[in-house]
């Protein structure tokens, strides 16, 4: 999964499929689940999802398959959504905090800085 984008409004996301062999026999497919009922969704290892919050309930799956065996994995789409969402929450948040400890100090390191420059000054301009 990358390129996750979330707005109140949608759910932006790429699921890449793939088998630790790189055999041409093997075929991907992706399949759409919602509600118990299932639909063909795409063909190929990559999908481009965009998603509005009443249909985060869906589930993707991939099938690898080729000749003699096949494999699914899946993810819904609620895993991806909710745990982005609640780690780009957490991200802000901790970007706030450092906001709040590093401005204050950055405000009094500047006044510092700008009164020892006019005492630097105004002693320069004593001794002329």
């Amino acid at each position: 999964m990358e390129k996750v984008w979330i707005t109140p409004d949608w759910c932006n996301f790429t699921l890449h499929c793939s088998a630790p062999t790189k055999s041409s026999a093997l075929s991907y497919s992706w399949m759409y689940r919602h509600k118990e009922r299932y639909q063909p969704y795409t063909t190929g290892t990559t999908i481009h999802v965009s998603l509005q919050p009443e249909s985060w309930d869906g589930e993707y799956l991939c099938f690898i398959h080729n000749p003699a065996d096949h494999k699914n994995v899946s993810i819904t789409a609620q895993q991806v959504c909710n745990e982005t969402s609640l780690t780009e929450g957490t991200a802000d948040k901790s970007c706030r905090m450092k906001l709040y400890i590093y401005l204050p100090i950055l405000t009094a390191l500047s006044l510092s800085l700008a009164a020892l420059i006019i005492v630097i000054r105004t002693k320069k301009q004593e001794h002329h």
